[in-house]
């Protein structure tokens, strides 16, 4: 049992991307573009309230509006989901990121991103759905995590456009996500997907909890649960060969701290 926990462990260690070992890694990441909303979230180091100030137009920066974590106005945390709602389709909005009492505009440049159009709504569904604990006995549920969902295609650049869900005590520990309202990466159409045998990359961010990834074949909820994802908490990885990244070596350091947790 333990070796095969062990190999799970492993599994999961290297379908994460290539991790950047910086002061304060930031994460940044655009889901659910849907025409008039879209999604802005990241991690900071400290537990900070987040917000995002966004418009049109950088000329008239100071008009900007300014949204709040989908948590509410006053969250303080070291993740931060946050909705853009009833902005315009097709059109481009440039942002910055205003976590705790620092600012983040892109050295400048500021952030950008198109909202897409607005499609018709699609029938049917395709519903996966599963728990994120944030310890290997599994008795701790990791509420305030972000759910990232990538439909996997026959290559990256075929894959689907991300969708992300916050995992919430008002969701009792569970991500779930409607296959149905996937796009394209161009966010142009409603990617196309079987939910009996397409793959999906389901990524847990859990800020200081830790993080996790894994690739797996799509099950709806209504007959099987996805298969449990377990964070790792981001005090074991350490850069052992000073490379930025994690690598076979940091994955093996991580499996000896484990055993003796």
């Amino acid at each position: 049992m333990y070796l095969k926990n062990i190999t799970n462990i492993i599994f999961v260690l290297f379908l994460i991307p290539s991790i950047s070992f910086a002061a304060k890694p930031e994460n940044l990441r655009i889901s659910n573009v849907r025409g008039n909303c879209l999604t802005v979230s990241w991690t900071s180091v400290t537990l900070e309230i987040g917000k995002v100030k966004y418009g049109t137009n950088i000329s008239n920066y100071n008009k900007w509006t300014v949204a709040f974590d989908d948590r509410g106005a006053n969250i303080i945390d070291d993740i931060h989901h946050i909705s853009l709602k009833n902005i315009y389709s097709n059109t481009t909005y440039f942002f910055e990121l205003v976590s705790g009492d620092s600012v983040d505009n892109n050295n400048g440049e500021y952030y950008q991103v198109n909202s897409g159009p607005v499609l018709s709504p699609v029938g049917g569904s395709c519903m996966p759905a599963g728990k994120i604990f944030k310890n290997k006995d599994k008795t701790q549920l990791a509420y305030d995590t972000i759910v990232y969902v990538i439909i996997i295609g026959e290559s990256e650049n075929t894959n689907s456009a991300c969708e992300s869900v916050l995992v919430t005590q008002e969701s009792n520990g569970y991500w779930f996500v409607e296959l149905v309202n996937f796009r394209t990466k161009d966010y142009n159409n409603y990617y196309s997907y079987s939910c009996s045998s397409s793959k999906i990359k389901v990524e847990a961010q859990a800020g200081n909890d830790g993080f996790a990834s894994m690739l797996t074949n799509v099950v709806d909820y209504n007959e099987k649960e996805m298969p449990d994802i377990i964070v790792i908490p981001q005090d074991l990885f350490m850069d052992v060969n000073k490379d930025g990244s994690l690598g076979l070596e940091e994955a093996i350091f991580i499996l000896q701290k484990l055993s003796k947790h």
